[in-house]
């Protein structure tokens, strides 16, 4: 199990659910199953939350990334496509989404207490 999850975490979350039932030697289905008893969620929805995972840390380091660059980059197949992965695991569509990482950089998080030695290193929480 954990090698699949290895080989979801190193694709980016890109790799497909037939890929690794048949790297596996199982059928989708019990693939789907193990996934499911062992994690806790499907595999498809595990890879997914990786690769927004990803996608979250690249907008936090390039803000103004564009979103063409985002949905080559991260194997989405169109911005729609993108866009409703975005909508469905933050429930906000994309723009909005950068507006509020945008927002949180430009802001300390609450009751955040900054040290001396630290000063200015709290961008790109």
């Amino acid at each position: 199990m954990m090698s699949w999850v290895n080989a979801i975490e190193q694709s980016k979350g890109t790799l497909s659910i037939l890929e690794l039932s048949q790297s596996a030697g199982l059928s989708m289905r019990s693939v789907d199953r193990l996934f499911l008893q062992v994690i806790g969620l499907p595999p498809k929805l595990f890879a997914r939350t990786v690769r927004f995972h990803h996608v979250h840390h690249y907008l936090m380091r390039h803000p103004t990334a564009e979103w063409d660059e985002i949905v080559a980059s991260y194997g989405y197949f169109d911005h729609s496509h993108f866009a409703r992965d975005v909508i469905s695991l933050t429930g906000v569509d994309p723009k909005a989404y950068r507006a509020y990482l945008t927002q949180r950089r430009e802001s300390p998080p609450p009751n955040h207490v900054e040290f001396l030695q630290d000063k200015g290193k709290i961008s790109g929480l």
